[in-house]
Formats: C-alpha cells, structure tokens, sequence
C-alpha cells in the first residue's frame, strides 16, 4: 500500500480522513426516488465501494458506514502492525453529518435549496460549496491544533492515537 511505501522511507504519522455520508448528496437524493437496486449501483460506481449493497442492508442508511468502518480496521491493523507509528483518522462524516443535521448551527440559511444541487451546502450532485469546504478547512485546521497541543486526539471517535493504539 501507499502506506507502507511511505513507511518504508521514513513517514511515522499518518491521518485518514474517512467518507462523508455520500448517500445523502443531491445525486443520491434523486436516486432514492429510482429504484433501490439503481441508487446502490450509482454508488458503487461513483466510489468504487462495490458491496455497497450487501452493507447497506446490514448497516442502514448507507455504504460510506461499511467503507468508514473498513478504513478504522485498516487504520488499527496498520498501528498494530507498525508499533512506532501515530495514525489519526478525521471524520468528514461526523462533520457533514453535522451540516446536514444542524444547518443553522453552521449558519446556513433556511431554505428549500438547503439540500439541492446550487444550493449552500451542495455545489453540484455531489462536491460540496466553498462555505462548506471553508468549515472542512477550519475544523480539520482546529483537529490538528489539538494533537500539536496535546489534547487527546484519541479520546474522540474520529481519531485514533498510535503507540499501538487506535
């Protein structure tokens, strides 16, 4: 892996940012309106999480869970495996899932196009607006600030701290 390579020539801290909830842009929206079968073959295409559909059904409402939850067995495997490592993961899902939840508390307006393709949060079916890539940049910017600080990275579900631990 890309990991181990950079293990190899010397990298010792990792971060992973896992999988916003994908399901829940405007291009899955309007798929949810289609058949089930179509909305889990859009997905599997658009990330290549083929399966996608086996692990919707075990963990509802969609396979950015079955992808997020592979990537902190991936994570933990690789601090097992390499002792003198620090692996962090950022959630993108807690923090779109945030926005998506609580529009107001990240002061976006009310609004029929709140959720909608050109809308504030959705720039098209699925990339997000400048604003939101603003509150990316400021919260990934305030995650790093707390492992510069020494704040415990890993007493957060989204994070994990290495000396063998996730």
């Amino acid at each position: 892996t890309l990991q181990e390579e950079l293990y190899t020539v010397g990298a010792r801290n990792f971060i992973f940012i896992d999988v916003p909830p994908i399901d829940r842009s405007p291009l899955c929206e309007f798929a949810f309106h289609l058949t089930e079968e179509y909305f889990y073959d859009m997905i599997e295409v658009a990330t290549g999480l083929f399966g996608a559909r086996k692990a919707a059904t075990v963990n509802k409402p969609g396979p950015h869970i079955a992808w997020n939850q592979s990537l902190a067995t991936y994570v933990q495997n690789f601090v097992d495996s390499h002792p003198d490592i620090t692996a962090m993961i950022w959630s993108s899902a807690d923090l779109f899932t945030g926005i998506l939840d609580h529009p107001a508390h990240y002061q976006f307006p009310r609004s029929k196009e709140l959720y909608l393709e050109g809308g504030p949060i959705w720039y098209d079916h699925i990339h997000p607006t400048t604003r939101v890539h603003d509150l990316i940049a400021k919260e990934f910017a305030e995650f790093l600030e707390d492992v510069q600080n020494g704040i415990d990275a890993g007493a957060t579900p989204s994070a994990a701290a290495g000396d063998g631990k996730l």
